[in-house]
């Protein structure tokens, strides 16, 4: 099988789990995140943990992990700013509007092959499956958060 074909696979099935519902666990993911030391540590604990990932998988993968996440937040808060300029009432009629419309959509595109970018970067470091149970292992762990805090309140 010609390698793209097979992250082009690998991609699909990942988006395939990121949108099913009902879906089972990999089998690492058994655990409570631990919160005792923090939301940042029971994160790294939790996905170190479910993906099996060793010490040198580890530095790797959270290299990747933090680039992304700051991109995707360099990007988001580009976003939120194009979007409240929307909202401005003396914005120039329409020629503003149609550009400001069509920076958001450029903005989401790239939001898009970054996530793109980050799916193959764990499909070379990790395998396919590792990078699928990443997805599973980041929807159950915000759960668990989700639960945790409500737990705070």
């Amino acid at each position: 099988m010609h390698p793209i074909m097979k992250y082009f696979f690998a991609l699909l099935l990942a988006a395939f789990c990121l949108t099913a519902v009902g879906q089972i666990s990999p089998k690492g993911i058994a655990t409570q995140a631990d919160f005792s030391k923090g939301e940042d540590a029971a994160w790294t604990n939790f996905c170190n943990h479910a993906l099996y990932l060793t010490g040198a998988e580890q530095a790797e993968f959270w290299i990747v992990c933090h680039q992304m996440e700051a991109d995707m937040a360099a990007l988001k808060k580009k976003k939120r700013s194009l979007e409240m300029s929307l909202l401005n009432p003396f914005m120039n009629p329409k020629k503003a509007v149609v550009q400001a419309i069509d920076d958001i959509a450029e903005v989401k595109v790239a939001m898009v092959d970054v996530e793109q970018d980050f799916m193959l970067s764990l499909v070379k470091l990790l395998g396919p499956k590792p990078a699928i149970e990443f997805n599973l292992a980041k929807r159950e762990y915000k759960r668990q958060l989700k639960e945790h805090r409500r737990q705070q309140d």
